[in-house]
């Protein structure tokens, strides 16, 4: 009995071992399949690319801003970090991940909106942190934040079983264009609901640190309010008090706020995929704006001596 027991616990041990290798291997693929969400992490972690400017935010950063239009409008080099379907906590440690690997930016454009200070429920498309999970770093940033179960972290290949297996595996063109992803379809009118703005204490508190933390190294910020379709931006409830804190944010730092909620870009529909988001004609409309604007503050984003 005895010796069974000693070959079961061998046996456990190396089919353990062999699943945590093929876990790791598998993760290894996934992460050059290329999907979106998941270049998007892959390219902040381990790209190699060298940028004095980015772009922080959510989806309305990821695809709205072209680096490229800035690149070329402002002489400089920006990159851009927007992550889909997050708030503020994983775009802070998206950060935070980002200058493990990368120096200090110069210039920050922080892409605020309704969604950024309000807990979400749930999170948004758990799967493209999977691939991830083998990085300490990764681990000790996004672990508190996506709260994956006890058998996601240590049960092999068990977070990937969720009917998406082979699909995970799927070779998407490389569409990023120095984060940037655009959106290629077309306009559907649909319903407008309401949408209400809040603060959470806690998000809040990690928005201000970061504030107080890129003052200390003298580092710009920019809030911008990127454009929702008018009509989507009209029914925002509390949007004078939405407005109100970021315009005081932007006094407490110093930090120039430009809101584009009603701008000529938001009213054109033809600019837009859906109300939240602009299709690719609109992002590079709006990122022609956006570098006019910033050349006007130029003067008052240089580096202090």
């Amino acid at each position: 009995m005895r010796l069974f027991l000693k070959r079961f616990a061998i046996l456990l041990c190396l089919t353990a071992l062999f699943a945590s290798a093929v876990d790791f291997l598998y993760s290894r693929r996934v992460q050059q399949a290329a999907r979106p969400s998941i270049e998007g992490w892959y390219n902040l972690m381990y790209g190699k690319f060298d940028a004095n400017c980015i772009v922080m935010g959510s989806s309305r950063a990821k695809n709205h801003i072209v680096p490229e239009v800035l690149d070329s409008a402002l002489n400089t080099s920006y990159y851009n970090l927007g992550m889909s379907g997050t708030r503020i906590e994983q775009q802070l440690a998206a950060y935070d991940l980002y200058r493990l690997r990368h120096r200090k930016p110069d210039t920050i454009l922080f892409c605020v909106d309704v969604f950024t200070l309000i807990p979400s429920s749930r999170i948004a498309d758990r799967t493209q942190y999977f691939p991830f999970f083998w990085d300490r770093a990764f681990r000790k940033k996004l672990f508190p934040i996506i709260h994956p179960t006890f058998s996601e972290r240590f049960i092999p290949l068990y977070r990937y079983y969720s009917g998406e297996l082979t699909g995970l595996l799927t070779r998407y063109p490389k569409n990023l264009k120095k984060g940037y992803f655009p959106i290629d379809d077309p306009w559907i009118a649909p319903q407008i609901d309401s949408v209400p703005f809040d603060i959470n204490g806690h998000l809040q508190a990690l928005f201000e640190q970061f504030l107080d933390k890129t003052e200390r190294e003298r580092t710009q910020m920019v809030l911008i309010l990127p454009p929702l379709y008018y009509e989507k931006a009209r029914r925002i409830r509390d949007l004078d008090r939405m407005l109100g804190y970021y315009t005081d944010i932007g006094k407490k730092y110093h930090i120039p706020l430009l809101n584009y909620y009603f701008s000529e870009v938001a009213r054109d529909s033809s600019l837009f995929a859906d109300p939240n988001h602009l299709n690719e004609q609109g992002a590079m409309v709006f990122s022609d704006t956006l570098a006019r604007d910033l050349k006007r503050l130029r003067g008052d984003l240089q580096p202090s001596n």
